[in-house]
């Protein structure tokens, strides 16, 4: 296991120049070969490859590890966890075969420098939990049975903390399967013939404040529960109910943007949270309230031309796409307009066309709320998800709101295109559909119910 002394010596190795007054005499160059030589040359290259090598071993296990808990302080403390076992295995190797310590008893006759590719070997094997018997110990002992479930024991739920947008970006992956298997039930249940775009059972989201010990009790509120929903493309579902009766979180799980903690959940083929990444891209949000408010320092073409740049791959938008989007947005202040059509209501009727350099803050609600509606509608999402629209104060222009809605799949030309809106009450709306009759999507409407009370929950 060890090198002789006089390897220690480091010989000038086939990498060393030649002494110049030799090389100029006779021409020719000098270079030291043999055992040695090569080992030395072997032991330089190994020490260099060390560091790196090191950083990739520890580096792919913090992301694998995110991947599978979906946390960060649980990848940070088993690389921890590791680097110690390693540390422990290199430290008491140099101890017995360098220093000396316990030769005798462990049969060791002689010390000496420990052999050049020992660290890496025992890197890579202790990543694969076998080796060292030293290294297997600390590891299985020390860090898995001790210091691992006491650091898990005191971070609690934090232990389980993920950033909003690392979750977003991290892959869900099926570890043991079950997803596949969830896929498999939903599929039983769903014919090919009648395939829903949104399909819901015992839906409920149940949020937990604040971060929790294993010997500790969190309250958890009770956003909404028990939904249950079916429907077809083409489809404008309305979402009503009070305020504080989970509307908003609800269009936000169906839009892949929330997770759900009970029932199962089918969007657009997609089974969620599984496959939130892929929702994501069929769905799509107008305005709203705190998660993607306008900037009302910019013009409508600014917000245009952003949400143009976010759809493609290429860093630039085309005029053709911007004529669209400015004609697109042209039709539904049209039938806006056309819906409005009389006494101005208190907000003001919005324009039949609006000039891309005026600003948001510029533009009356109606206007604004038909600028979200057109920002939605880029990228042919397959959903489109619509939050309150009572924010609309004028009654006239809740009208016209529920109007351009009814007709969005017909008037953009996708008749497959589903809107799902919420309000407080569904009269408006049904009122509106059975005055466009025909011309109206069919109309699918969903309750929701306060829940102030809060349940208790022990983790």
């Amino acid at each position: 296991m060890s090198r002789s002394s006089s390897s220690s010596n480091r010989p000038r190795t086939s990498s060393a120049p030649p002494s110049p007054p030799v090389a100029d005499r006779f021409g020719v160059e000098l270079a030291v070969t043999g055992h040695t030589a090569a080992e030395v040359d072997i032991a330089d290259r190994l020490g260099a490859a060390l560091l790196p090598f090191g950083l990739v071993v520890v580096g792919l296990s913090l992301v694998l590890l995110a991947l599978v808990f979906r946390s960060v302080l649980v990848p940070v403390t088993a690389a921890m966890g590791y680097l110690l076992s390693v540390g422990s295995a290199f430290g008491v190797t140099v101890a017995v075969t360098q220093w000396g310590w316990l030769a005798g008893p462990l049969g060791v006759t002689a010390t000496g420098p420990i052999i050049a590719f020992m660290p890496i070997i025992v890197m890579g094997v202790l990543f694969g939990l076998a080796g060292l018997t030293v290294g297997v110990f600390v590891d299985a002992f020390i860090v898995r049975l001790t210091l691992v479930p006491a650091l898990m024991t005191l971070m609690g739920r934090a232990a389980w903390w993920l950033p909003r947008w690392l979750d977003r970006a991290l892959p869900a992956l099926d570890i043991e399967g079950e997803s596949l298997h969830r896929r498999l039930a939903i599929a039983e249940q769903v014919s090919a013939e009648a395939t829903p775009v949104i399909r819901a059972e015992g839906l409920g989201l149940r949020a937990t404040t604040g971060f929790e010990t294993s010997t500790q009790s969190g309250r958890a509120s009770v956003l909404y529960a028990d939904l249950d929903l079916t429907a077809a493309p083409g489809t404008l579902v309305v979402v009503h109910g009070p305020h504080g009766s989970g509307k908003t979180p609800l269009l936000l799980t169906l839009a892949g943007r929330m997770r759900h903690t009970d029932g199962k959940l089918v969007v657009v083929g997609r089974l969620l949270p599984d496959e939130a990444a892929a929702v994501r891209r069929r769905t799509s949000l107008a305005e709203f309230s705190g998660v993607n408010d306008l900037d009302p320092l910019l013009t409508v073409g600014d917000h245009l031309n952003e949400r143009l740049a976010a759809a493609t791959w290429h860093p630039w938008v085309s005029a053709a796409a911007r004529d669209q989007a400015r004609d697109q947005l042209t039709l539904l202040l049209g039938q806006a307009a056309q819906a409005t059509a009389g006494e101005p209501s208190a907000g003001g009727h919005a324009r039949p066309s609006i000039p891309v350099a005026t600003k948001i803050a510029q533009l009356n609600p109606l206007e604004r709320w038909i600028l979200g509606i057109a920002l939605a509608l880029i990228g042919d999402p397959q959903i489109v998800l619509v939050d309150d629209v009572d924010a609309l104060r004028g009654r006239d222009d809740r009208a016209a709101a529920w109007a351009v809605l009814a007709q969005l799949g017909r008037l953009t030309g996708r008749l497959e295109l589903t809107v799902v809106a919420a309000c407080r009450e569904p009269d408006e709306a049904s009122a509106v559909c059975r005055v466009l009759g025909a011309a109206a999507a069919p109309l699918h409407e969903i309750a929701t119910t306060p829940t102030p009370h809060t349940l208790q929950v022990t983790t």
